[in-house]
């Protein structure tokens, strides 16, 4: 009985890796590279798009021509990049019509380190956001964001700080997001690892 449920722990331990395996043929026909370490759910749909180590997609996400850093979560519902439709410069706003629609015409969309994004946000094609932030759910992110920001809102407005520029220092200084999870508590300076408020 004790071995059956080893088994069924080492089994759900390492399931989202061997998902990931059998998953990452089909990600790379369509232009992506993304690491063995990502969680991504099943029904998500990733084009030419780079996602980092640790990284968590849920259902329902999108991200095309994007660059996803490491630690990142992603909600449900997100929809990252994709086409922006030059509707000034032509009579339609079809790209079979209209030469100025391109996918990559305002550049990639890039994605920080350990980014949080709500729940159904959308974020246009050619914005960055900044390690650290995090945007509300239901946001429209129509430009970029700093890093350790908090914006939410239609279109997303800068809300506060998430931590304070002591503490940010201290955690970007560490790098953090380049080490595996079992790591990071060696890198992190300990009163930040213990003791990471926010601000009020």
């Amino acid at each position: 009985m004790g071995n059956k449920n080893h088994i069924q722990n080492l089994a759900g331990k390492y399931f989202h890796k061997i998902k990931m395996l059998i998953r990452l043929p089909w990600f790379r026909l369509c232009g992506n590279n993304i690491s063995v370490t990502a969680s991504i759910e099943s029904d998500v749909i990733l084009r030419h798009s780079s996602i980092g180590k640790y990284v968590y997609i849920g259902p329902r996400a999108t991200a095309l021509w994007a660059d996803v850093g490491n630690y990142t979560c992603i909600a449900g519902g997100v929809s990252i990049g994709g086409m922006n439709h030059a509707y000034r410069e032509s009579f339609s706003i079809n790209p079979l019509l209209n030469p100025h629609c391109s996918m990559v015409k305002n550049g990639r969309t890039i994605i920080g380190n350990d980014v949080w994004i709500g729940a159904n946000c959308t974020i246009l094609q050619g914005v960055c956001i900044g390690d650290g932030a995090i945007i509300g759910g239901g946001s429209l992110v129509t430009k970029s964001v700093p890093e350790n920001t908090i914006v939410f809102g239609v279109p997303a407005k800068f809300y506060k700080k998430r931590f304070s520029e002591e503490i940010w220092k201290k955690i970007k200084a560490s790098e953090y997001w380049n080490y595996p999870p079992e790591k990071v508590k060696e890198v992190m300076p300990k009163e930040i690892f213990e003791m990471v408020t926010f601000e009020s």
